[in-house]
C-alpha cells in the first residue's frame, strides 16, 4: 500500500502526463476548481493558486487550461491566473452556488479584466427526484443571464463600456468565447 505522499506523487505524475498528451492533441485541459459539497468538500485543496506552477511551467505554455467553476470561492485568484494566455475561466456551477446578485459581482470582475477568456457553462445534473436536470439547467441559465445583464448594466451606467461593447461581451460569454476556444 503506497503512503499518502507516494500516492500524491503518482497522481502528479499521471496529471502531468495527461497534460502533455492533451496538448499534443490540441485539446483543452479542464480542471475542476471548486470546493464541491457534501463528502467532497475540500476548501484548502481547491485553491487555484495550487495550479500556478502547472500553468506557468514552460513545458505547458502551449496547453490550454480551462478552470471549470471559475475557481470559486477563489474566483479572484482564478481571474489573475487567467492573465496567462493559456488559461480560461468557465462559470459552470458558480451560478448554481450563488444568488444572481453575488454572481453578478463575480462576472463583473471577470468582464472588467478578461471578457474574452470567460465561458458560460451550467454543470446541470439531477440533484434529486424533485429537482431534475431540466430545472437545474434552467436555474443556471436564469441566474447567469440575470447576473450578466446586471453586471453589464452597471458597467454601462458607470460609462466603463458602451451598449455595443456590452452586447459583444454578452455574446462572448454566452457563446463566442467557447466557440473560439473549442473550435
Amino acid at each position: 500500500m503506497p503512503t499518502q505522499d507516494e500516492y500524491k506523487r503518482f497522481q502528479d505524475f499521471v496529471f502531468r502526463h495527461l497534460i502533455v498528451a492533451a496538448s499534443a492533441l490540441k485539446l483543452p485541459v479542464h480542471i475542476h476548481t471548486s470546493a464541491g459539497g457534501g463528502d467532497y468538500f475540500d476548501l484548502r485543496g481547491v485553491n487555484v493558486l495550487n495550479l500556478e506552477n502547472v500553468v506557468r511551467d514552460p513545458k505547458h505554455r502551449q496547453t490550454t487550461f480551462v478552470l471549470i467553476h471559475g475557481g470559486y470561492p477563489y474566483d479572484r485568484e482564478a481571474m489573475m491566473l487567467a492573465s496567462m494566455k493559456n488559461v480560461y475561466l468557465d462559470s459552470s456551477a458558480t451560478e448554481l452556488m450563488l444568488y444572481p446578485t453575488e454572481f453578478k459581482n463575480v462576472l463583473r470582475r471577470w468582464l472588467e479584466y478578461y471578457p474574452e477568456k470567460i465561458t458560460f457553462g451550467s454543470d446541470a445534473f439531477p440533484y434529486n427526484e424533485a429537482l431534475g436536470v431540466e430545472e437545474v439547467y434552467w436555474m443556471g441559465v436564469h441566474t447567469a443571464r440575470t447576473a450578466l445583464a446586471a453586471a453589464l448594466a452597471e458597467m454601462i451606467a458607470a460609462r466603463e463600456i458602451t451598449e455595443a461593447q456590452a452586447l459583444q461581451m454578452a455574446r462572448g460569454y454566452l457563446h463566442d468565447n467557447a466557440a473560439a476556444l473549442y473550435r
